[in-house]
């Protein structure tokens, strides 16, 4: 049988060593307890790869910035079956905002309590239940400077009250088509048109299939609330970007995160096959960048990835840095930092490189 390459196995660390945590890799054994001695070799190169990142990374706390919640409760009561995860809902926003250069974290109700107002943006995907106390807290969150992003009719239902949107019928699978900038993308799962109220924005549209000629509903709306932001998309994104991933789901993704969320600390620009995550550790930066492409969707086995790059990176840092590398190799980094912010370029991505800012001595 086939094994994963070493460069494949790398990549798959490379997401849990970004994320601060430990790989762990599990060795086949034959009946007598013996192990696959051809797969040492690879094995070492990627222990190799994980030790060279480890003093680095290892540990390390994410930076908040945007929060996507993988529901307790909506999951339970969606389950019917022991072991049942099927996550594509959740999974399908997660792409589509990596994708899109976010730095996300998926947490749950237990990991936001007490701390929501540390995230800018927090994304709700499609839940059809949470919990009473938890939804009248997502809510406190945005009347006190939040912005909240709700995915898909089902779980801005539970929001109605607030959207400042009247829905028009119930929603059906007829709003077929996604329209946004100058591109457009067919959709899996039902859709909700709704009559937004004065005040509110509106981005993209939904168009039905059988009429052109007909006005398209919105795709998402944003309002007021508070001192911060409710939004909702009217269509199930994540299972329409779970089920095919196409660009003009990931444009408006892209454009509706950037509009609640208008300055992340890290912007990256030159390929969507980038993963960043955002995170600290004794007091220095860490904005790690993992290479996912590839058809690692659809190939089990890759032998090799190509690099991506190169990558325009712009760091949000009120005071200049006292360096920056590209980590590990102690690779000095040009930078100029002006108007609170670092500008440079990274050359290109082989599989994971960390952007290492350290900050101006404490006088």
């Amino acid at each position: 049988a086939s094994q994963k390459s070493a460069p494949q196995l790398q990549r798959e660390a490379a997401v849990v060593v970004a994320l601060g945590g430990g790989f762990q890799a599990y060795f086949k054994q034959r009946r007598d307890g013996s192990i696959f001695d051809d797969q040492m070799p690879v094995m070492a190169e990627v222990a190799e790869f994980c030790r060279a990142r480890q003093t680095l990374c290892h540990r390390a706390e994410p930076v908040p910035q945007i929060a996507l919640l993988l529901s307790t409760g909506g999951h339970y009561r969606r389950i019917n079956g022991l072991f049942n995860r099927d996550l594509a809902r959740v999974s399908g926003t997660l792409q589509a905002l990596l994708e899109g250069q976010h730095s996300v974290e998926v947490v749950g109700e237990h990991m936001l309590a007490g701390r929501m107002a540390e995230y800018p943006l927090i994304v709700v995907p499609e839940w059809e239940y949470l919990d009473p106390p938890f939804r009248a807290d997502l809510l406190g969150y945005a009347r006190a400077g939040g912005s909240l992003l709700l995915i898909g009719p089902q779980t801005a239902a539970m929001f109605l009250a607030d959207l400042g949107v009247s829905p028009e019928g119930n929603p059906s699978t007829e709003l077929s088509h996604l329209r946004h900038a100058d591109v457009s993308a067919p959709l899996k799962g039902p859709a909700q048109r709704v009559k937004p109220a004065e005040g509110s924005q509106v981005l993209g549209g939904l168009q039905p299939t059988a009429s052109v000629q007909t006005d398209p509903a919105p795709a998402a709306t944003v309002a007021r609330l508070g001192k911060g932001r409710i939004a909702a998309t009217w269509f199930c994104l994540g299972q329409a970007y779970a089920g095919a991933r196409n660009e003009a789901v990931r444009r408006f993704m892209r454009d509706l995160a950037r509009e609640l969320f208008p300055e992340p600390m890290v912007e990256v620009r030159g390929s969507t096959d980038v993963d960043v995550c955002v995170a600290r550790k004794d007091g220095r930066l860490l904005v790690n960048l993992v290479n996912s492409s590839g058809p690692h969707q659809s190939e089990p086995i890759v032998d090799s990835i190509a690099p991506v790059g190169p990558l325009e990176v712009v760091i949000r840092m009120a005071t200049q840095p006292a360096r920056v590398s590209l980590e590990p190799g102690n690779r000095p980094l040009p930078f100029e930092h002006r108007d609170g912010q670092i500008r440079l370029t990274v050359p290109k991505v082989d599989i994971h490189d960390v952007i290492l800012v350290e900050p101006p001595p404490q006088r």
